[in-house]
């Protein structure tokens, strides 16, 4: 009698995995590109992936990620740049991807044969920049705006005018974030704003929001504000400091002027005699942290001292310190009077490193904030200005297969030869 077989179980893949199996998975990728690499895997994936509901869920847990930054140059710090122009931005991709920095040019902006454009702010994959001339119109035809914001991987821009009444000194532009759906801010092209801090000669500064979208535009505090702040001051007197937990701050006279970004009120901020005592706008930084707790960042007789406000409180501790004569002492081309009589100057500052240099000439190495150490080696160190990082579009681009590995597929995983982000 001839032996039946038994019929084989049918084998289990990928693709008998449950939708909620999956986002499970996903949830735990490093970063937006292997997700984006997941979802170039199969059309079920893709369609996972793209689910609005997971997108908010995945960049709750995960941070945006910074394709590179854009290098500025003060022309204080540099003799080549002339006073009055800034040079063009340069684009240095972040060291753990490959990117193309080709695909990061500003070239797309309108100019005549000289830069006039000066970043004034950076968030998420946007550019906040601002015209170095006010004229609204340029020979021959070329109209020219005040402000302009952009996706540089996209080269999309919207121009911005400022209105008439909103051409009084100003100290700053900056990008928020756009529609809060979701409880999460979201930023974008479709979905920004941009808070332009205003300030009329013995008043109180006051903020005005241009908000992106048809019905958008710009819109001024319906009243006086409840803090009541009055600044007999010249704007160009107030130094921007930074920006850190929510706030942008400036140095005064007084102390620190802050501007809540979730409510748009200005609030002043006293500091102890020990920390404004040894206030100066070049030597003087505002920073946030990991732990929530905020910190100024100063030169006192060439020591850089970090203090850090104790939670809830008005006291302020010294946190870190460094003797920068002995902390540079071995570093290429340090020159022996270096730090022996004036103050150093801080040209930039992160959360993790501060951009520095001696007065007596431009002489660049960073001090990193964990260790306290001096280096010369980053690429950072090359220029002599602010940095502005800039991180890849979100959410994600999610397309089909390209041509080159178009085929009847299986979710068997994810193709690393396709990724919406890369850019090589």
């Amino acid at each position: 009698m001839a032996s039946r077989r038994e019929p084989s179980a049918r084998s289990t893949t990928v693709r008998n995995l449950p939708d909620h199996i999956l986002r499970r998975v996903f949830l735990c990728l490093a970063s937006s590109v292997d997700l984006v690499r997941a979802a170039s895997a199969c059309k079920k994936w893709r369609r996972v992936v793209a689910d609005p509901g997971f997108l908010v869920r995945f960049r709750s847990l995960h941070a945006g990620l910074v394709a590179g930054h854009y290098h500025t140059v003060d022309p204080f710090y540099d003799e080549s740049v002339a006073p009055s122009r800034s040079r063009r931005p340069v684009f240095l991709p972040s060291p753990t991807l490959t990117v193309d920095r080709r695909r990061f040019s500003l070239d797309f902006l309108p100019e005549t044969n000289v830069w006039k454009w000066k970043i004034a702010d950076s968030r998420g994959s946007l550019l906040l920049l601002a015209s170095e001339e006010w004229t609204r119109w340029k020979p021959p035809t070329c109209f020219y705006p005040d402000l302009v914001v952009c996706e540089p991987l996209t080269r999309r821009h919207q121009f911005i005018l400022l209105p008439e009444r909103l051409k009084i000194w100003s100290f700053g532009f900056f990008l928020l974030d756009g529609d809060a759906s979701g409880g999460r801010g979201v930023i974008g092209m479709s979905s920004f704003r941009v808070v332009a801090a205003l300030y009329k000669h013995s008043d109180e500064p006051m903020a005005a929001v241009f908000t992106s979208g048809h019905d958008g535009g710009w819109r001024l505090p319906a009243g006086k504000s409840a803090s009541r702040i009055s600044l007999d001051m010249d704007p160009d007197d107030m130094s921007f400091l930074g920006r850190a937990n929510g706030s942008l701050y400036w140095g005064t006279v007084p102390g620190l002027l802050a501007l809540d970004e979730a409510t748009l009120e200005f609030s002043q901020l006293e500091l102890p005699d020990e920390i404004m005592d040894f206030y100066d706008r070049r030597g003087f930084r505002v920073l946030g942290g990991e732990d929530g707790a905020l910190r100024v960042v100063l030169v006192e007789d060439n020591e850089l001292k970090v203090f850090r406000r104790v939670q809830d409180s008005d006291e302020w501790l010294v946190e870190k310190t460094v003797r920068l004569l002995e902390a540079t002492r071995r570093l290429p081309r340090r020159k022996a009077h270096y730090f022996r009589n004036n103050e150093a100057m801080i040209i930039d500052a992160d959360t993790t490193n501060v951009l520095m240099t001696p007065e007596e000439e431009t002489w660049l190495f960073s001090v990193e904030l964990e260790t306290m150490e001096a280096e010369r080696k980053k690429g950072r160190n090359r220029f002599p200005g602010p940095a502005y990082p800039c991180e890849l579009p979100w959410p994600p681009v999610l397309e089909a297969c390209p041509a080159r590995v178009r085929r009847r597929r299986s979710c068997r995983g994810p193709d690393p030869t396709f990724s919406s982000y890369d850019y090589n």
